[in-house]
């Protein structure tokens, strides 16, 4: 883990972990990742609940999104009128969906929320980047991972929303 001087350090970083994540359902699959990138080889089946990925040197948390995250899906909203756009493939406001776990790198306009997909649905899920003129783009990620916790790439920390945090 970059930036740790002693072990310490390590058991500090991890209590803010655990901290930050307090409150996660517990079918979160979760992975250590350096930046955005797993730390581990095989992440895909070598998933792990909060107080055993608290264990593994990272510099962040990746939430298992698909089939192998338990059927966690992320909505990840990308820049200016991302809402305009939403609206315009749904017909409905982006703020009609339900609460949910939302985060962000603290980059203006752009967050990602995890939607629950109940199993019955999930031969039916796949990823598509929903665009339209003049708007960022809405994609729907099923695949890979999503970090929701930790130092992003800019260098700043990722951060729940307001009132979407998990606990």
């Amino acid at each position: 883990c970059i930036g740790l001087q002693n072990k310490r350090d390590l058991i500090e970083m991890e209590f803010n972990f655990k901290e930050h994540l307090k409150g996660l359902p517990e079918y979160c699959r979760l992975i250590p990742v350096k930046g955005k990138v797993p730390t581990e080889s095989d992440w895909r089946h070598n998933t792990y609940t909060l107080d055993e990925v608290c264990t593994k040197t990272k510099s962040g948390v990746g939430q298992v999104l698909g089939e192998l995250g338990n059927g966690v899906a992320a909505l990840d909203c990308d820049g200016l009128n991302h809402e305009e756009n939403f609206e315009h493939h749904f017909g409905r406001s982006i703020s009609d969906l339900p609460k949910t776990i939302a985060f962000t790198s603290g980059t203006p306009h752009r967050h990602q929320r995890l939607l629950k997909v109940p199993e019955a649905f999930w031969i039916d899920i796949k990823h598509k980047i929903l665009e339209k003129d003049n708007c960022a783009p809405v994609e729907l990620r099923w695949t890979g991972q999503s970090v929701i916790a930790g130092k992003h790439p800019s260098g700043r920390n990722y951060q729940w929303l307001k009132g979407c945090s998990p606990s």
